[in-house]
């Protein structure tokens, strides 16, 4: 969800954390006591944006049938922070899985050139080598239609050389099988994706390794 210029983090809070969270993100801002996002300080402007956004939020969260999968805790989240293979690449891949449905993928990169992206699973939990090749060979589940190399549609970065991008992907879970745990993302330059080969130049421009998804702004707000 954005909120003028910036992306507001959130997760599905239970009913029982509802009014504790108004109160606590209230209290915030009638003490005026500073807070920060991802290490950016927020005026009180911002921050009572964001305390509209919690009530939103939660309030549509605990609207929610205790009974339904959105009124308990996600399913399952998972983020790859991506470094340049390479190049001066960086972003960070978000997925949260949907259930039966496989899972929404979200990309922002930054530093990149202009032109056509893919990105695509990879079978190894390691982005250590210079060219990404120790990520392994690509991945995806086997009773897929697409090739593991097209299972994600193509980006696109524009003149500033930054991409947001968000799609879903089915038949992957981030908790269910066949799972992302324990595999890696590769951002590939073109609209192809390939599988590296030992001592051959390859289109890897970022790579990262999916692990737990750090904690969101609503979270930050509900401590």
């Amino acid at each position: 969800m954005w909120f003028g210029a910036t992306k507001v983090a959130s997760r599905i809070v239970p009913r029982r954390d509802f009014r504790n969270a108004v109160g606590q993100a209230s209290q915030s801002l009638a003490a005026r006591a500073p807070f920060t996002y991802d290490g950016v300080a927020m005026n009180m402007d911002f921050r009572l944006t964001v305390v509209a956004a919690a009530v939103l939020l939660l309030a549509a969260c605990a609207s929610k049938d205790s009974s339904s999968p959105a009124a308990a805790d996600q399913i399952g989240n998972a983020e790859a922070r991506l470094r340049g293979t390479g190049s001066a690449a960086t972003g960070k891949v978000i997925v949260v899985d949907n259930g039966k449905g496989g899972v929404t993928l979200t990309l922002d990169a930054a530093n990149l050139m202009q032109g056509t992206y893919r990105l695509a699973f990879h079978a190894n939990p390691n982005c250590n080598s210079p060219n990404g090749e120790s990520a392994g060979p690509l991945w995806g589940p086997p009773d897929s239609a697409n090739t593991p190399g097209e299972l994600i549609p193509v980006a696109y970065a524009g003149q500033g050389g930054e991409i947001s991008f968000s799609a879903r992907v089915p038949g992957v879970h981030v908790d269910g099988t066949p799972t992302l745990r324990g595999r890696s993302i590769v951002l590939h330059a073109g609209p192809y994706a390939e599988s590296p080969l030992p001592g051959v130049k390859n289109n890897f421009i970022a790579c990262g390794v999916f692990e737990d998804l750090g904690p969101g702004l609503i979270e930050q707000l509900t401590r």
